[in-house]
């Protein structure tokens, strides 16, 4: 049997399954990179290699902590930009041209990040920008931004997002400053948390599956969504409440707080199918959009609010907003999301079905002159 042969065997929709995990694999590393790498480039390390001797090796760069936010948010700029434009490319253009271009210029943008390391965090920040930007029929503009359950939909992004990037950004420099993780361990604890994500999100999508068979779709989201904020809200209070001699505690608590956010992804990351039809990619491009922007709002606070990156108190500020956007996140879901298909999408939903009955149609005709 050849290659070939076993090619043509392998049912597509895996082919399909296993090139977006590498896709999406690539583009999360490319996105995180700068993150664990930025604590080593600004911490002071030391070298015991001399006999008897302790040498102090300065920071490569001495980067405040606002000029490190400004760095860490500057990927976000590019990429909520580009979020409405790639929704309403994705209903012009075969998504293997988007993804697999958008991916690649990304990837050929971050070699150059050395070189604009060295000549300062301006060009650096640019760079940043750049690989954001690539990161990524008439539509009812109107409708869908005067609809609640699509701000509904975008509340829940944005919440979810704000817990995701405040760990993401955030989480090695914590680890490292205030826990006094070695930077190694730290990013390897910083790694962790994300493989319960994975679990989660898959796990809640097949429990969502099974609800729906018996109640609402509406009702499962909720429920799935009441579930996820109520675990992260209290991962969050477990790592403000505790010291820094509870460093394994703060771990769990982390690692508590990122993999409840895949229930609220398995939740609202469907809805855009629920309440938008052949709408969902412009909808999932407009609340990806408005989701983004935790991705550039937290480094900057976090920037402001922990001047002196070794003291817990000030960290404790930044994770205590988090408990309180998911309590805010929750509420207005639960007030205004729906699940079923809104009044402006039932057009183009009709209008699809139509042109999937008369290609129907004309292949049994085709099939009949056939014979």
């Amino acid at each position: 049997m050849t290659l070939s042969n076993i090619y043509q065997r392998i049912p597509k929709r895996y082919v399909l399954s296993l090139l977006g995990f590498f896709g999406l694999f690539n583009a999360f590393v490319l996105r995180s990179n700068i993150s664990i790498a930025i604590v080593a480039m600004v911490t002071p390390t030391i070298d015991n290699s001399s006999d008897n001797m302790t040498i102090m090796i300065p920071a490569v760069y001495n980067w405040s902590t606002t000029t490190q936010g400004y760095i860490l948010s500057s990927f976000f700029y590019g990429y909520c930009i580009a979020e409405i434009l790639a929704g309403f490319l994705a209903t012009r253009f075969a998504g293997r041209i988007l993804f697999g271009g958008s991916v690649g210029l990304c990837a050929c943008l971050t070699l150059f990040t050395p070189l604009c390391v060295q000549n300062g965090s301006g060009a650096l920040i640019f760079l940043r920008f750049l690989e954001g930007i690539s990161s990524q029929d008439t539509i009812p503009w109107k409708d869908i931004f005067t609809s609640l359950p699509v701000w509904a939909i975008i509340t829940a992004h944005f919440g979810t997002n704000w817990v995701i990037y405040t760990m993401f950004t955030e989480l090695p420099t914590f680890l490292v400053k205030s826990l006094d993780f070695r930077v190694d361990k730290a990013g390897l604890l910083s790694a962790l948390p994300w493989l319960p994500l994975a679990i989660s999100v898959y796990g809640a999508g097949f429990i969502s599956d099974k609800l729906t068979e018996k109640y609402s779709t509406l009702n499962v989201r909720k429920f799935i969504m009441s579930i996820s904020f109520t675990i992260i809200a209290s991962g969050f209070l477990l790592i403000t409440v505790l010291d820094n001699e509870d460093r394994a505690l703060i771990v769990v608590g982390s690692i508590i707080v990122i993999g409840a956010c895949g229930p609220a992804w398995a939740s609202f990351g469907v809805n855009h199918l629920d309440i938008g039809g052949n709408y969902a990619a412009v909808l999932m491009g407009i609340s990806n959009c408005f989701g983004s922007t935790p991705g550039f709002i937290v480094p900057l606070i976090t920037g402001y609010i922990v001047q002196n990156s070794q003291l817990k108190r000030e960290w404790n500020d930044v994770f205590i907003i988090p408990i309180f956007i998911s309590v805010a996140t929750l509420m207005f879901y639960t007030f205004f999301a729906a699940g079923e298909l809104q009044p402006w999408a039932l057009h183009s939903s009709e209008e699809h079905q139509r042109v999937l009955n008369n290609n129907a149609a004309s292949r049994d005709i085709s099939e009949h002159n056939a014979e």
